[in-house]
């Protein structure tokens, strides 16, 4: 991203903190073109009232996106709290409507903060109350798909997805000290 000359990526906002992502991509580059896709009138109105540099707020659905073909370089849905913007649509349709936007070679970005306690089951946890906690989040799971969960992974199980993305997945993680 850093050495393109116009990049042109959508920044799925949501929730209450909308903008942290599209804020950080404003800042870090003011070459980048950002689009910042929002369903929710009220949160869409205050992203836009933030007036970011570069930064074009529009109405729209991942299983909907107002975007021409291949217009855009990347996707990034990234979590703010305990709110991630991909399980609310992590399905095929939405898979298939993000790589119709994408230009060639374009990429699709899914960024989670992950503290020990709200960890997927996989993870090693580094202390004995977050493990606690986890088991007690972990009691409550309502189902949706969820990093902890890992259930999101199976919006790229179908053979639709398969012909979309590059799989197996590149999952990075990062431990922050």
């Amino acid at each position: 991203m850093a050495d393109s000359t116009h990049y042109s990526p959508i920044a799925k906002a949501s929730w209450p903190w909308t903008g942290k992502l599209t804020e950080d991509l404003a800042a870090w580059s003011p070459k980048f073109r950002i689009i910042a896709l929002e369903p929710h009138g009220q949160m869409r109105d205050f992203l836009a009232q933030k007036r970011l540099q570069n930064v074009t707020v529009m109405d729209g659905l991942a299983q909907h996106i107002p975007l021409p073909d291949e217009s855009v370089d990347c996707v990034l849905a990234a979590q703010v709290a305990q709110h991630f913007a991909f399980h609310w649509f992590a399905s095929v349709q939405s898979l298939s409507e993000i790589c119709r936007v994408l230009k060639p070679r374009g990429s699709l970005g899914l960024i989670w903060n992950v503290e020990d306690y709200n960890s997927p089951r996989s993870f090693q946890v580094q202390t004995k109350w977050e493990e606690q906690l986890r088991e007690i989040i972990w009691a409550l799971d309502d189902g949706q798909p969820r990093l902890k969960s890992e259930m999101w992974q199976s919006a790229f199980d179908s053979s639709v997805a398969k012909q979309l993305f590059r799989l197996p997945l590149n999952l990075e993680t990062w431990r922050l000290s």
